[in-house]
């Protein structure tokens, strides 16, 4: 069973983060600091779930650790994702990030600095140094962190079904990760470390092993979900649950305190976690609506838009400016940055596939 209504959630993390940049036109429609944020957080835990998922139980075949094998699936995951971090890289610092200005000038001590960012940015690394860990195209520090989680995913799975022998380990073991997690935030709440710790990819690794055991905790039970004459029978019950789930989610994120950056990798969790355990039922009509073949293709392509959102945006300002008069201004700049980015994230994904 594919958890498609799943993906849908994904654009909805993807929408509150297009907000989130797109600040100049939506900054009195919510809290989209927190929103965003938070969506991010979501991506690394529903990332951990379907690959625990994907896994199976705990129970099943122990998988077998090769470092070939390993090798292979870490490429395959670069040649997923480097082609388009690459081009949106390279559009960046020639136009945004002063080289083009540094090589009309001769500025060498700005082209040894963009080059040596550039480099950080190419190994895909900038996210472990304290300086310039945002990259030259902001958003590709979440592309540097992931690919972090994907390397460590297939020895933190052999460790776990190794290690772990039945699902009450497995639960205890996402208990331990989620208050080791909370103590890192306590931990370093006084460092005057800000948003490195956001994009640090070892304090995003208890988002992505927390997702794995629940998509290993989620698997042995996902069949008898699936065939329980009860919870088909209510599904009016269920579309209510996932109702005030999904508001609550909205309205626990948006209140989340705005700057204490240290303690928000926790705040994040516990929302996302409940966000996902309720639609991963998938009973109600909302779940029903979520798997939709139009709802499950825009989670499909929220990667791409993702990776390219930012540079729609300010090609759109560049042209356009960012100013508006009235909220109607402000939501058809808003609608036409979403629309563009998403025909243009469909056609990328079509090709990927091609």
């Amino acid at each position: 069973m594919y958890l498609n209504q799943l993906q849908f959630l994904r654009f909805i993390g993807f929408f509150f983060i297009i907000a989130l940049h797109s600040s100049a036109w939506t900054i009195n429609w919510f809290n989209i600091n927190n929103l965003g944020a938070c969506s991010v957080s979501f991506f690394f835990i529903l990332s951990g779930f379907v690959s625990g998922y994907k896994e199976g139980g705990i129970d099943t075949p122990a998988i077998t650790f090769n470092v070939k094998d390993w090798g292979k699936e870490i490429l395959s995951r670069i040649k997923k994702l480097y082609p388009l971090y690459f081009i949106t890289m390279i559009i960046t610092i020639y136009y945004r990030g002063g080289l083009s200005q540094a090589l009309i000038y001769s500025d060498y001590g700005q082209i040894h600095y963009i080059t040596r960012r550039l480099l950080k940015n190419i190994f895909m690394i900038q996210t472990w140094f304290p300086e310039d860990y945002f990259g030259i195209y902001e958003i590709s520090w979440f592309i540097s962190t992931i690919m972090f989680l994907y390397i460590i995913k297939k020895p933190i799975l052999y460790l776990m079904k190794k290690c772990l022998k039945n699902n009450m380990h497995v639960f205890i073991f996402f208990i331990s990760t989620l208050v080791l997690t909370f103590l890192y935030c306590y931990t370093t709440k006084d460092l005057n470390i800000e948003y490195w710790q956001y994009v640090f990819p070892p304090s995003r690794a208890g988002e992505y092993i927390l997702g794995i055991c629940l998509g290993l905790l989620y698997y042995p039970i996902s069949k008898f979900i699936s065939n329980n004459n009860f919870l088909k029978e209510n599904i009016v019950l269920f579309t209510a649950l996932e109702l005030i789930m999904i508001i609550s989610w909205f309205m626990i994120a948006n209140k989340l305190p705005v700057f204490v950056w240290q303690y928000r990798i926790a705040y994040w969790i516990i929302p996302n976690l409940m966000l996902i355990t309720m639609f991963m039922i998938g009973k109600g009509y909302l779940s029903k609506f979520f798997s939709l073949k139009p709802c499950v293709t825009l989670g499909n392509i929220s990667l791409e838009c993702y990776q390219i959102h930012l540079l729609v945006i300010q090609g759109y300002v560049i042209w356009n400016g960012a100013n508006a008069v009235s909220l109607f201004a402000n939501i058809l700049n808003f609608l036409f940055c979403l629309g563009i980015t998403i025909m243009i994230g469909l056609y990328i994904h079509q090709k990927r596939k091609a």
